[in-house]
């Protein structure tokens, strides 16, 4: 009999051993999925944030194109414009010129070269 009741003892306090190690580790499996749960929404609350910047960029990017656009069609415009006066004036060259014409020759290349550099700039 006093064999059977040590047996038994040794079992129960067997089985209570395994129980609490199983506890523990169901714990520690808890631990780690709530860890791994915080995570997951700290990415996904960096990847939306990551998202809105990335849209903000793109906008500004677009809106940085047009504006490229725009001044290099101004320049365009304005290089045809420096080039219609220059050729104006050349052909309207005497010998007597006056200095308003001279003046004003002077000022357009002066315009058609900044345009140039503009343009080069952009």
């Amino acid at each position: 009999m006093r064999g059977l009741e040590k047996e038994l003892v040794d079992q129960e306090r067997s089985l209570k051993a395994q129980n609490v190690s199983l506890e523990r580790k169901q714990h520690e499996s808890w631990v780690s999925q709530r860890q791994e749960a915080r995570r997951s929404a700290e990415a996904q609350t960096e990847m939306a944030t990551l998202r809105a910047r990335l849209t903000v960029v793109e906008s500004k990017l677009v809106e940085r194109e047009l504006e490229l656009t725009a001044k290099e069609e101004e320049v365009e415009a304005l290089k045809g414009t420096v080039e219609r006066v220059t050729r104006a004036s050349i052909g309207k060259q005497e010998p007597g010129r006056d200095s308003a014409s001279s003046f004003f020759e002077t000022t357009a290349r002066q315009f058609l070269i900044s345009a140039c550099r503009l343009q080069n700039f952009l």
